[in-house]
């Protein structure tokens, strides 16, 4: 798993979140984690205001932000973020939060089929340490667009894992 490293600006994110252990319901990569569920919520939400946001709540590409606390390796808690990109916050309608990424490099791994539910994490963090690179911000991010096809079927999708790196 070969990375590429990219200068990426200032990211506004417009969504909703979710803080627990997104697994205590279901498995990884099911839709009935509170992963899965908060996607749901975040859709019927999109499909619902349409009319009131400045941007197409139904345009690719999405984002889903993990954020990582003193209490996620210790209890396996920590805040899941999804969401689209917008320009600019404006007036978000009651129910979504916006969410601002820093300017970051970051090393970009693309997943696709299989690798996608897959142990990348750990792959992610060896290709870190072997290359003299850490994690510069407690944060990672999935970018979601038209070549992820779903779970179903999984081995027909692609997904690009972004972290935000600095040199050891």
């Amino acid at each position: 798993m070969e990375p590429i490293l990219i200068d990426e600006g200032q990211l506004l994110l417009a969504g909703m979140s979710f803080y627990g252990d997104p697994f205590a319901s279901s498995d990884p990569w099911s839709e009935e984690n509170q992963i899965g569920r908060l996607w749901q919520r975040l859709i019927k939400f999109f499909e619902g205001h349409k009319a009131a946001l400045s941007w197409d709540p139904m345009g690719l590409p999405y984002y889903e932000v993990h954020l990582y606390g003193p209490e996620t390796e210790s209890e396996g808690r920590f805040e899941i973020f999804v969401g689209s990109k917008i320009s600019e916050i404006g007036q978000l309608p009651f129910g979504l939060v916006a969410k601002v990424l820093p300017a970051a490099r970051y090393a970009v791994f693309t997943l696709k089929g299989q690798a996608i539910t897959g142990d990348w994490e750990r792959e992610i963090l060896a290709w870190l340490e072997q290359n003299s690179y850490r994690e510069a911000y407690p944060f990672n991010f999935q970018f979601y667009d038209e070549r992820y096809k779903g779970l179903n079927p999984v081995d027909e999708s692609v997904i690009d894992v972004y972290i935000p790196v600095e040199e050891v």
